[in-house]
């Protein structure tokens, strides 16, 4: 009897049951301990592509003006945290070569907004120069800067104004390169009448009448190319200001 009510105190004792379950602070970090693996890695990943996604979207608005050698090119960031390559949104932002003694202020990384003003100072500066030289001044390169130049995509409505007022620099040059063809041909249609004036003709007698109107024409080259700020030592300047041969009689008064 004393056996069976013993094995029944030990049934109903408390010596074997467990203890209460911690507090909730005891147990800080359980859930993230029950957290599937799979769980841990797709937060991870997403971290992950959060941050390349950005890395990627800054570096690929980054642009870069490259000077190699005497060569201008526009690249871009690629939309990857590193690289890049040529940028060629249009015909503004194609290589070019820059003439000797230009050079762009800034290179490197810079916006696009920067990389347009720094292009629009190079086409400019590259314009200016060669319609400034009106001996050797190369015309055509200077309009091809000046397209380009309004092709750009951050060009205002000011800025296109300057770039017609440049082109119609190009036009003038132009026109000074042609005239002084035209100069040329009359000095040498002026030598011929003069000996037609000295010597007479019998078909034909009104030589000094034509060394008049030539000469005309050429006083007033002389006199627009003062009035026009060329300088002396320019082609017209000098071929309209060539004194007549000294062979040569005076013209008619």
């Amino acid at each position: 009897m004393s056996e069976e009510k013993v094995s029944v105190d030990d049934l109903l004792g408390d010596e074997g049951l467990p203890l209460d379950p911690p507090p909730v602070a005891e147990r800080r970090g359980d859930g993230f301990r029950r957290l599937p693996p799979r769980g841990i890695l797709l937060g991870v990943g997403g971290v992950l592509f959060l941050l390349l996604w950005y890395l990627s979207s800054v570096h690929h608005d980054k642009y870069y003006l490259v000077v190699d050698g005497d060569t201008v090119a526009v690249r871009r960031g690629w939309y990857f945290p590193f690289g890049s390559s040529e940028w060629v949104p249009s015909r503004a932002y194609k290589p070019f070569r820059l003439p000797p003694g230009i050079t762009p202020d800034e290179t490197g990384s810079m916006t696009a907004e920067k990389v347009d003003a720094q292009l629009m100072k190079l086409f400019r500066r590259v314009a200016e120069a060669e319609v400034a030289d009106l001996k050797g001044g190369n015309a055509e390169l200077a309009e091809d800067m000046l397209f380009r130049a309004n092709k750009l995509l951050h060009a205002d409505i000011e800025d296109e104004r300057e770039l017609m007022r440049l082109l119609g620099d190009v036009h003038f040059h132009r026109g000074i390169r042609t005239l002084r063809e035209v100069n040329d041909s009359f000095t040498e249609a002026l030598k011929q009448f003069q000996l037609a004036a000295m010597r007479g003709g019998q078909r034909y007698q009104h030589a000094p009448e034509w060394v008049k109107v030539i000469e005309r024409f050429q006083a007033d080259f002389r006199k627009l190319a003062k009035e026009s700020n060329l300088a002396f030592d320019t082609p017209l300047a000098q071929d309209a200001a060539a004194p007549a041969s000294a062979d040569a009689p005076a013209s008619a008064p």
